[in-house]
């Protein structure tokens, strides 16, 4: 075997390196998550009073609340019965850090989801896969079963939703549309965002529930914390122990709201109808926040029943928005049965949610009275489910209507308040009508200015004289209307005269056309002025015919043509002058000589002097 041959079965055999990228990156996230837990417990750790365990016990804590943070329970071995206590009740909010750093990484990814999903999760499960070894040794330790269980679906599902959005939320492939219509992609989208707000407000409110309930109880709360331990430190580990158990309270309240309630310990039930006898509990804060045995009241009632009233209705809205997508018009919109269609998908949607999220809320705490701790999730699941279509379903048939009838309804509330209150103003007695206002343009108030202006001007202005009956403009010819008519009548006729009509100016007649004889200025005015200024330009005289001996054997110029045509006693236009006439004699021209004209005129007039000196039988 050559030499290129092995190397070309060693690159075959190495790992592709976008493969090792995202194993790197995954088990990365998983370090990232699991030291910034390990920083805390070990700050903890340094300012606790009692460092019993050492640094090694302080890690491996960090560790277990690493793997609890994913939905593993946790066992705590040494305890006073020797028998091994669970603990199942997993913070939420302790699993935000290490989710938002997985899905964060799956976001960040190059690449199709099918090659990214696997291999991320294969390096975030190995770092998993060391922790759960690392944590045994100690008094706590995780359960195996739970954490093979949960480890890798909760992984798996945030990184195939971070992969999913990252591929722009694309709907499923085409061998869903041989689904029946009711459970098309759009509806299922619709659907699931409705249930998104549902939960949303069922958390929201739930969450209000228990602060409110921690409020009414403040001193028994603020008493539990000298009980757990005299150490700031120990307390400021239980205070951060209660912020992160917060959204479990949420969930806890949201179930109280629903109905059926939350269980607290082995055989108990608290809820708003009745809150039966709970077991000897320790001393923990958010265990005073609980109400006390007996039978529900009015007031429990109405703080619990606006919850799920809430929800129902929040459900409602959104899928009649989304059914009606364009305010006051039908197009793009969904009939009644998509509508009712779409909230059943919803209900049921909010139903597995808070099941779901009972069934992260809950769990056990130890063992015998301590074994059963927060919401039943079925029963939770089911009450979600049932006030949501009970009261999405004519809201969002309510709102569609509405959508579909009134463009806004803002601007609709804001007409029937100023009906309303028009409707109110009429009942009111009427005030009596106000005095007539003489108005600024009547006859009266005319008269009173006009007095006013002529008092004050000291006589310069006339006296304000009655109207007299209206008259006409009289058109251009019509005769002059007579001395009847009052003064402000011959004011207005004045101004709006028309100017007089001056006489039309006489046409002109044509003139004859001149002849080449004829002289510069003869004829039209306006035709002479252009041939003149035609010869004037292009030379005088150029095609005329040249004097002979029978003429006279003179040379004709244009002086003596002009001299002989302005004469009235010329016999004939050919005949010689003895003298030249004066510049005065041309007839004027409307335009201005230029320069070669002017020299033109005096060479013309040299030539017919020269000329005339010479005699009449002088030949050229």
């Amino acid at each position: 075997m050559g030499v290129s041959q092995t190397k070309h079965l060693r690159s075959r055999r190495r790992i592709p390196t976008a493969v090792t990228n995202r194993l790197v990156e995954g088990a990365f996230a998983a370090c990232l998550g699991l030291a910034a837990l390990a920083m805390l417990v070990l700050l903890l750790w340094i300012t606790s009073p009692y460092p019993d365990s050492g640094a090694g016990g302080a890690l491996r804590t960090a560790a277990g609340l690493w793997l609890m943070a994913h939905g593993a329970e946790l066992v705590r071995t040494q305890t006073l019965s020797g028998a091994p206590a669970p603990v199942g009740v997993v913070p939420l909010l302790l699993a935000v850090l290490p989710l938002a750093l997985l899905y964060r990484v799956a976001r960040a990814a190059e690449g199709p989801a099918r090659a990214t999903v696997p291999w991320l999760s294969v390096g975030y499960l190995l770092v998993a896969a060391l922790t759960c070894w690392f944590s045994f040794g100690t008094s706590v330790r995780v359960d195996l079963l739970s954490a093979a269980v949960r480890l890798p679906a909760v992984t798996v599902a945030t990184i195939a939703v971070g992969a999913w959005v990252t591929a722009g939320r694309p709907a499923p492939r085409s061998d869903w549309r041989r689904l029946p219509p009711w459970l098309r992609w759009t509806r299922v989208r619709t659907a699931a965002g409705a249930t998104g707000v549902a939960t949303a407000v069922l958390c929201g409110g739930g969450a209000l529930l228990a602060a409110g309930a921690l409020v009414w109880h403040g001193v028994s709360a603020a008493e539990a914390f000298p009980q757990l331990t005299d150490a700031w430190s120990g307390r400021i580990a239980v205070l951060l122990l209660c912020v992160s158990l917060a959204p479990n309270a949420a969930v806890w309240g949201a179930a109280y709201g629903l109905g059926p309630g939350f269980a607290v310990g082995a055989g108990s039930s608290v809820g708003p109808l009745a809150a039966g006898a709970t077991p000897q509990l320790p001393h923990f804060p958010l265990f005073a926040a609980l109400p006390g045995e007996g039978p529900g009241g009015p007031l429990t009632w109405a703080l619990a029943a606006p919850l799920p009233l809430a929800a129902g209705l929040a459900a409602g809205w959104y899928t009649a928005r989304v059914a009606v997508p364009v305010p006051g018009s039908g197009h793009g919109s969904t009939g009644r049965r998509g509508t009712l269609a779409t909230v059943l998908l919803a209900a049921a949607g909010c139903g597995l949610a808070m099941a779901l999220l009972s069934e992260l809320a809950g769990g056990p705490l130890g063992s015998g009275a301590l074994a059963d701790f927060g919401p039943v999730p079925w029963l939770t699941g089911l009450a979600a489910c049932g006030w949501t279509l009970l009261v999405a379903a004519p809201a969002a048939l309510a709102v569609r209507w509405w959508r579909l009838r009134d463009p806004h309804l803002l601007l609709a509330a804001g007409v029937g308040c100023r009906r309303a209150g028009a409707w109110c103003a009429s009942l009111l007695p009427s005030p009596p009508p106000p005095a007539p206002v003489e108005d600024w343009h009547a006859t009266g108030a005319r008269r009173t200015r006009w007095a006013a202006i002529k008092q004050a001007s000291g006589g310069l202005v006339p006296a304000f004289e009655p109207d007299g009956p209206a008259t006409s403009i009289p058109s251009p010819g019509s005769p002059e209307p007579d001395g009847s008519a009052t003064a402000p009548s011959r004011r207005r006729t004045a101004r709006h005269r028309l100017p007089p009509a001056t006489a039309a100016p006489a046409p002109r007649t044509p003139s004859a056309p001149a002849t080449p004889d004829e002289p510069y200025g003869a004829g039209d005015g306006r035709a002479g002025g252009r041939r003149g200024l035609t010869r004037r330009l292009f030379g005088a005289g150029r095609n005329r015919p040249r004097p002979t001996p029978e003429t006279g054997g003179s040379r004709t110029t244009n002086a003596t043509r002009t001299t002989a045509a302005t004469r009235p006693d010329a016999d004939s236009a050919t005949e010689p002058t003895p003298s030249a006439a004066p510049e005065s004699s041309m007839p004027a021209s409307p335009f201005t000589p230029t320069r070669a004209e002017r020299r033109a005129e005096r060479r013309a007039r040299r030539r017919a002097e020269r000329d005339a000196s010479a005699g009449p039988g002088a030949t050229p």
